[in-house]
């Protein structure tokens, strides 16, 4: 191994020390740190602005899937079907006021007021099905006097389906 030169060591010897700059700091922050959190807040924001009028938008939904509740327990209690059906039409249609225009729904009765009901349903497996169900349990209990015929669990699973997909 080769030792190094006595005049190179003097040299090396003579350096001032290396200048250690300061650490970076998070504060302030650069421009465009700032943009990114006001665009941040705003996307937040404007998420939670949308998210709390869906919620109030959906209020009468919530209403009526607890009026569905009380009436259902109305009807455990009693075993009126009778009642049970004018209770649940009325149901319906105090929850479809309150999405569609008044002129639009007041005035419908009978299989006009079915076909309303199933032609608000996204889904054509939901209509079918909620098809079969109201136009035999409606027409049969209400229309036609016939409420023995009538299986008030799938009336219940039905409007709960109204209630919760129907769109406006």
């Amino acid at each position: 191994m080769q030792m190094a030169p006595a005049g190179s060591l003097q040299a090396l010897n003579a350096l001032k020390p290396n200048i250690v700059p300061q650490p970076v700091g998070l504060w302030p922050m650069a421009a465009g740190w700032w943009g990114v959190a006001i665009l941040s807040l705003a996307l937040v924001g404007g998420v939670v602005w949308l998210l709390w009028r869906r919620f109030r938008r959906r209020r009468y939904r919530r209403i009526g899937r607890k009026q569905l509740s009380s009436v259902w327990s109305r009807f455990e209690r009693h075993k009126q079907i009778e009642t049970l059906l004018h209770e649940c039409n009325h149901l319906l249609k105090m929850t479809a006021l309150q999405a569609f225009p008044r002129q639009q729904i007041a005035q419908l009765n009978g299989q006009r007021w079915i076909a309303f009901l199933v032609s608000t349903l996204p889904n054509s497996k939901q209509r079918i099905s909620f098809n079969e169900t109201i136009t035999s349990t409606l027409k049969a209990g209400l229309y036609k006097k016939e409420a023995r015929a009538i299986n008030p669990h799938s009336l219940r699973q039905a409007i709960d389906l109204w209630i919760r997909k129907h769109h406006v």
